[in-house]
């Protein structure tokens, strides 16, 4: 093998420019991936020779992936060192001392690290874009620059294409049933899938370096234009045609995102928790009831919004509350406390309290087994066993913990959010972060699964909210920033719109697909802490106001 033209070295598989310069992998991958790929056509990636500027290569996609995995496995190769002290292999990165240790190192003279010292399986902290020290690095290096790909692509078209899509084929299955009932909205039909074909086109096929799709809702608009075809009639005879035919649309209520324009009313204001409320959730075990919390350390329950019963036992502020599928109510504290609650009609009690965290618990959950998962502000991820209220496993973050999520279709994985502005996907069984994504510009508050959970919604101190696909890559799809301040919550409703709340006093809903908030409701004076979309549809918010505001869809 002989050695590069650019780096002088050949460790790597080298490709022959028509120049006759040799570059090899890893040269190529360096300025490939740090290349304007706004320039570069998609399907087929042209590069000058860097050396002479005169020769050219030509790469397939298909071609560079095999390359890369190639590139990848050498560079796996070349990671694999040891311990100088033990002849070991390095296992474990210590933040603190910002040193790989072998598992030897790690049990003969560093084994008290917690909580200055944060130890991590096989991830590097300091990343290298010239030189990958070892595997990790390189990867991540990769998947930033494949996020960056994506974005070039422009997510907001990904999310409205493939809304549309499952609109779509629901829609043709009702028309297959009944297509010899109405053959003006089988016309109607026709048109519309036309206009999503056209869309699809443009999106997935063009070679034009200069075709723009950074905007979905432009090229809905040019095509009907383009087509004259009355796309706002054709949506509202499909709209008409879900309320005649709900009982074969079962889900029609989550497309209504896409036809109908909603108008929120305040309709109830109820009075809470003293000093102002900080949680509220909906009551799945009593009919038409939802729980509140807040800085007088008490929970209320509320049946037909009307006050049932206290819950007492905390010493301070509660900041989470979760009902697990038991129908166990569980209560995180600024007491360093959880505690569980059996609700009855008329009364509750306390069953048990959960002790070892060592600060405030902002979020709990429940895992697929069945066992409690919490997190705090003392830096910890704690699983507990409801069954006998042991803590069965500790994971250790850097920064302190605000918000939790589950992994919808891995029981191994979970999400949090910190103060560091870091959404981190961990392996709870090998108690590592295997993703870290910079996500908002200050803390995140709020992590909630959003559409089939096929999104992860965010919110955070940066006044943003943003929504990620879990499916592809985790990356981007939509940014909200309409709030003027931190957004303490925001959640997803049945029929595929979101709510949020925010220390700017504000509750609003948004149209996800359009990026618009179409409700601004400015009924709490202060802060409004959460908001919940009820069993019975109604929304209801809460503040420091001590209000509770009820709102209805009209």
């Amino acid at each position: 093998m002989s050695n590069c033209d650019i780096c002088k070295k050949n460790e790597f598989e080298s490709f022959k420019l028509s120049c006759d310069h040799l570059i090899c992998s890893n040269c190529l991958y360096k300025i490939i991936l740090s290349s304007n790929f706004s320039k570069i056509n998609l399907k087929e990636i042209n590069l000058k020779c860097p050396e002479c500027k005169n020769g050219e290569i030509s790469i397939s996609n298909d071609d560079w992936l095999i390359e890369l995995n190639k590139l990848i496995d050498k560079q796996k190769n070349l990671s694999q060192k040891n311990c100088n002290k033990h002849y070991k292999e390095f296992t474990n990165y210590c933040e603190k001392c910002d040193k790989w240790l072998c598992k030897e190192c790690l049990t003969s003279f560093h084994n008290d690290y917690f909580p200055e010292h944060v130890i991590k399986n096989n991830i590097p902290s300091k990343k290298s874009t010239d030189i990958f020290e070892n595997y990790e690095e390189f990867k991540n290096f990769i998947d930033n620059k494949k996020m960056e790909i994506l974005k070039e692509l422009d997510s907001d078209n990904d999310f409205l294409v493939n809304k549309i899509d499952n609109i779509i084929r629901k829609l043709q299955e009702i028309r297959n049933k009944k297509k010899n009932d109405n053959e003006n909205l089988k016309s109607d039909f026709n048109k519309l899938f036309d206009i999503i074909d056209k869309i699809y086109f443009n999106y997935y096929t063009s070679d034009d370096e200069n075709f723009n799709i950074s905007n979905s809702l432009s090229e809905i608009k040019l095509i009907k234009e383009k087509s004259k075809i009355d796309f706002d009639q054709i949506l509202n005879n499909v709209s008409s045609f879900f309320e005649e035919n709900y009982d074969e649309f079962e889900e029609n209520e989550k497309y209504e995102l896409f036809f109908t324009d909603y108008l929120i009313k305040k309709i109830n204001t109820l009075k809470g928790n003293e000093d102002g409320i900080t949680k509220i959730i909906k009551i799945n075990t009593l009919e038409n009831s939802f729980a509140t919390a807040g800085k007088d350390s008490k929970i209320k329950i509320w049946v037909n919004n009307q006050f049932s019963y206290d819950l007492e036992g905390h010493k301070s502020s509660i900041w989470s509350l979760f009902q697990n599928s038991n129908g166990i109510l569980f209560s995180g504290s600024s007491d360093k406390t959880i505690k569980s609650w059996q609700l009855e009609e008329g009364s509750g009690m306390n069953l048990f309290t959960f002790k070892g965290h060592k600060g405030i618990i902002y979020s709990i959950n429940e895992l697929k087994n069945k066992n409690l998962i919490s997190v705090s502000e003392d830096r910890t991820i704690k699983i507990w066993s409801v069954f006998d209220q042991k803590c069965l496993n500790t994971l250790y973050n850097q920064f302190p913990l605000t918000s939790l999520c589950i992994c919808p279709f891995n029981d191994d994985f979970i999400y949090t959010g910190d103060e560091n502005n870091t959404i981190n996907k961990w392996n709870i069984t090998t108690n590592e972060i295997i993703r870290q994504i910079k996500a908002h510009g200050s803390t995140i508050w709020s992590l909630n699964l959003f559409d089939d959970d096929k999104y992860l919604i965010s919110a955070g101190s940066d006044d943003c909210i943003k929504i990620w696909d879990l499916y592809n890559e985790f990356y981007n799809v939509a940014i909200l920033e309409e709030h003027t301040n931190t957004v303490c919550n925001a959640v997803g409703m049945k029929n595929g719109m979101i709510l949020s709340c925010s220390w700017d006093g504000t509750v609003k809903m948004w149209n996800p697909l359009t990026r618009e908030c179409f409700s601004n409701l400015n009924d709490h004076n202060g802060i409004v802490w959460d908001v919940v979309e009820l069993n019975d549809g109604k929304i209801a918010s809460v503040g420091n106001d001590s209000n509770i505001n009820i709102y209805e869809k009209k």
